[in-house]
């Protein structure tokens, strides 16, 4: 299966998180208003048929990865840490809050996994960042915005609960310009697709169609909008004898998937999309919103003698309407882990 990477540069803020389901979404309805329902329904059913045509990863900072979710130092790394030459001024409550401040850290650089092909630890990743290569990592930054509601027969805002506020994201470096309209990487996304199903070409030309009507929530108010930069084939840095991986991806494990392993979760409340958005509260008394999916987060570990090209599944019973299904696919990232669970 071929692995390609789309470079997606943000040209305002956003409200809806590039998370793998919702691009998948995307991608859905991208497919059905370029070349139709008989094309979409046809891409579906091959998820039910054969392997997955396409994965799709969540979309991080252009250059950075998931920082693996690893277990917490024993006393003989905890005491190799305490020799790194770069803190031996330190004290270990200083050294600790250092520690604590790396577990707040989403993502790491992508050059960490390829200098890490033949194995990898927490204390690995731990003197990365006492090395200053981890120092200053990019991050959602939340934002508030307040509005008001207006009443549509006075057009003046309502006087009593008329006032609310919304959480709005930028992706924030502390090396670059905080500038959305400046062309650095500060701006720039990256996510992956693996498959043979779509050709390059028409990988490109769904994502410049999601970047034309905006991504996400309010995007007709001009939030989400984006601008393709690229999408092109590349490898991914997976490990050279791997026993386990991470996903790069929301992730519903099924019953055959490995269980054992470090990770993250959150709830995922699932919305449809396109013109199901709001049609769909007029057919048979349907709502618009899935039901709650507990979901693995990007950078969950599990660990597995062999790698699949997959793991997970479409998840059913997610709606009143039983056509409809949740993308839960991971997208493993091959690696070697120098611990045990």
């Amino acid at each position: 299966m071929k692995t390609f990477r789309v470079v997606i540069k943000i040209q305002s803020s956003f409200i809806t998180p590039f998370h793998s389901d919702t691009i998948f979404g995307s991608l859905c309805w991208a497919l059905r208003y370029l070349k139709g329902e008989d094309s979409l329904l046809s891409f579906l059913t091959e998820y039910q048929n054969s392997e997955p045509p396409l994965l799709v990863s969540n979309g991080f900072p252009l250059g950075f990865l998931p920082r693996p979710i690893l277990p917490e130092l024993n006393l003989v790394q905890f005491r190799n840490v305490l020799a790194h030459k770069s803190i031996e001024d330190l004290t270990e409550i200083e050294i600790s809050n250092l520690i604590k401040r790396l577990k707040k850290i989403k993502f790491i650089p992508e050059i960490f996994y390829r200098n890490h092909q033949d194995g990898f630890s927490q204390e690995d990743v731990i003197k990365e960042y006492l090395n200053g290569k981890m120092e200053n990592y990019p991050y959602w930054q939340s934002e508030l915005y307040y509005h008001n509601s207006i009443n549509r027969l006075t057009g003046k805002p309502v006087e009593e609960g008329g006032f609310f506020f919304q959480e709005e994201y930028i992706l924030h470096n502390p090396d670059k310009d905080l500038s959305i309209t400046t062309d650095t990487n500060n701006n720039k996304i990256q996510l992956f697709l693996k498959g043979d199903y779509f050709s390059q070409k028409e990988l490109l030309s769904l994502f410049q169609f999601i970047s034309f009507s905006g991504f996400g929530k309010n995007k007709s108010t001009g939030k989400g909008r984006l601008k393709i930069v690229d999408v092109d084939e590349l490898t991914l840095p997976n490990a050279i004898i791997p026993n386990a991986f991470i996903t790069l991806s929301l992730f519903v494990p099924t019953e055959e998937d490995p269980a054992q392993g470090y990770y993250q979760s959150m709830v995922k409340y699932g919305k449809l999309g396109g013109s199901l958005t709001k049609s769909i509260l007029s057919q048979n008394g349907h709502q618009p919103f899935k039901k709650p999916l507990l979901m693995f987060e990007p950078g969950s570990l599990f660990f597995s003698n062999s790698l699949n090209e997959y793991y997970g599944s479409l998840i059913e019973n997610i709606h009143l309407d039983k056509q409809v299904k949740h993308y839960a696919y991971a997208f493993p990232l091959g690696v070697r882990i120098n611990e045990t669970v």
